[in-house]
């Protein structure tokens, strides 16, 4: 029974990684759209220095490993590695960056409700993709921030850069995705618990 319940976290944290992957390389990055999140910094970086959004994701995943193991804890960073240090950067890197639709608005729609998808999967896995959610957990542990206080503001900040960055518009479009993404997990979420 538990050998099932593993098997079952690890297929639903492998579709959460992919539903990312799909939001940030089709939707998202074409249209430099920065939706917080560590693969958000990741198209700001992509458009300075060249460096492909997989490799920096999974390079800051894990120095982010290793400052969770010291802070948190061995199971919490195990946990982090499979999401965020092995299946996330390889969709990242396996799914063609293309702009799979030219409308931003459009664009912006599909990839909140994909990576909204994304997020509730990742919840239902009990797993982590790394990224800021490893920096959340890593601020709440050393301060008195809260963790998803701690999220947020981490999440916010790259928003922030993205807007000096790529101009207020597509931050505007940035603030529609992430609403979009909260609310449709929510949305899965909720109809999920009432059909218990």
């Amino acid at each position: 029974m538990l050998k099932n319940k593993k098997i079952r976290e690890i297929i639903l944290l492998n579709l959460a990684t992919i539903c990312y992957a799909i939001g940030i390389n089709l939707f998202f990055q074409p249209h430099q759209i920065v939706p917080g999140a560590l693969s958000g910094l990741g198209i700001i970086v992509q458009h300075y220095v060249g460096l492909n959004i997989a490799l920096f994701t999974m390079y800051i995943n894990i120095i982010l490993l290793v400052m969770a193991f010291i802070f948190i804890g061995r199971s919490f960073a195990i946990k982090s590695l499979l999401g965020g240090v092995i299946f996330l950067p390889c969709y990242l890197y396996i799914i063609p960056n293309v702009m799979l639709v030219d409308s931003i608005l459009l664009s912006t729609i599909l990839g909140g409700i994909i990576n909204g998808v994304g997020v509730t999967l990742l919840y239902y896995s009990h797993g982590s993709a790394g990224g800021t959610s490893l920096i959340g957990k890593i601020i709440s542990k050393c301060t008195s921030l809260k963790y998803a206080i701690s999220v947020s503001i981490v999440d916010a900040i790259i928003v922030f850069m993205g807007l000096l960055v790529f101009g207020v518009i597509k931050s505007v479009y940035a603030v529609i995705a992430i609403t979009l993404t909260i609310r449709i997990s929510k949305r899965i979420e909720n109809k999920k618990l009432s059909k218990r």
